[in-house]
């Protein structure tokens, strides 16, 4: 009936600090897997070649069949440049933008097609 826990010794909430941090960085470097990022992605890439690094991998994975070829070929010529280390460096904020507006062209023709449902639904 009593739910409280005993009260653990330092090493033994030390233990139990390591083991939850091990979990959830396993869940965390898993997540930045699914999303076209590697663990070390912070401390080495700029911020918006991050962004535009994890955009263009949705774009590419979810969203093919509203892109055009250029579009296509723009994000691709981007994860090309982002994966290596050396070019990655020499990305752009143009470029980061550019994947960015074609994040938010997308963004408006999924809103489009949302809205168009909902009012055949209304109907």
């Amino acid at each position: 009936m009593n739910n409280i826990e005993p009260k653990l010794n330092k090493r033994e909430l030390q233990e139990k600090i390591t083991r939850n941090t091990k979990y959830n960085t396993a869940l965390t470097d898993d997540w930045l897997r699914d999303n076209g990022l590697s663990e070390l992605t912070f401390t080495t890439e700029k911020l918006n070649t991050a962004r535009a690094k994890s955009i263009s991998h949705t774009l590419l994975t979810q969203h093919l069949e509203l892109l055009t070829t250029c579009q296509i070929k723009s994000l691709t010529d981007f994860q090309q440049a982002a994966s290596k280390k050396r070019e990655s460096k020499r990305i752009t904020n143009a470029f980061c933008y550019c994947v960015m507006n074609i994040n938010a062209s997308i963004n408006r023709k999924l809103f489009k097609q949302h809205r168009k449902l909902g009012m055949q639904r209304s109907v």
